[in-house]
């Protein structure tokens, strides 16, 4: 039985804190990891010079840098996140920063002819209602690509520490922030719900091997998220200890998060 926790909590008031000394290289880490298959979708999408474009949760700020190179001296790049430090150590005319919570935000009405979001609505309890309001700041025309995860990996390992391990932080996740860790699965549906047409689906796996930045992110997050997953009794301590050695380990090859990257237009 999981005690009591403030179902209030948003992400990043205890779970994931900005003050943490690795939070920036935990999300770089994330960053690392996934923003080849991001560059390669919005590359494929067409995004480039002259775009508005929404970077929404823009973490690390890799994708709203890369996004303003994209779109050069005629387009323009709005970027929003809780914590702006990373972004607003980058000076760039084409980023516009806005530091804020998602659910506070207005970006104002049929503004952009691209919405991105990457690994944010997941952990949005709200995130049917905040889907819709993102799909009313596109341009008639414009496109939403969304990015959001669905499990493969630790639930499913033959390694009981790691498996013990993630399982019990995606649980952590529930209970506390509210996260839905398979959300990336339901994008096709909600986006098409929102009255999106011409939707799309492309999933991007990643391998967790010693040298590679995802587990370097699942080292730091199970770090920061260790005294509450023992506190709440979701794992053992020494779990704990055997999943970060498991991680740096020259043998591991296990599966990880896979990364659902949906499209759609909205109805010009």
């Amino acid at each position: 039985m999981i005690p009591s926790v403030d179902q209030s909590e948003r992400y990043g008031q205890r779970v994931f804190s900005p003050e943490d000394d690795t939070e920036g290289e935990r999300l770089a880490a994330l960053a690392a990891t996934f923003d080849p298959a991001s560059r390669g979708h919005l590359t494929a999408f067409g995004a480039g010079p002259g775009w508005h474009c929404l970077d929404v949760g823009s973490g690390a700020g890799t994708m709203a840098r890369w996004l303003a190179d994209r779109v050069g001296p005629t387009g323009s790049v709005t970027a929003v996140d809780r914590d702006a430090r990373h972004l607003r150590a980058h000076h760039d005319p084409r980023l516009t920063v806005h530091e804020t919570d998602l659910t506070a935000f207005d970006a104002g009405a049929g503004r952009f002819d691209l919405v991105h979001s990457r690994m944010v609505l997941m952990h949005v309890r709200e995130h049917e209602a905040m889907l819709r309001r993102m799909v009313g700041w596109l341009k008639p025309g414009g496109l939403m690509v969304m990015s959001d995860s669905a499990e493969l990996g630790g639930a499913s390992s033959t390694h009981p520490a790691y498996r013990a391990t993630l399982t019990g932080l995606s649980r952590l996740l529930d209970v506390t922030i509210g996260t839905d860790t398979n959300h990336g699965r339901r994008y096709p549906g909600l986006l098409a719900e929102c009255g999106l047409t011409g939707v799309t689906l492309a999933v991007d796996l990643p391998v967790v091997t010693a040298d590679s930045p995802m587990a370097r992110f699942w080292e730091l997050t199970i770090r920061q998220t260790a005294p509450r997953l023992i506190e709440l009794g979701l794992v053992e301590p020494g779990a704990v200890d055997e999943a970060l050695r498991y991680l740096r380990d020259p043998g591991t090859h296990e599966l990880s998060l896979v990364l659902c990257t949906a499209s759609g237009r909205r109805p010009a």
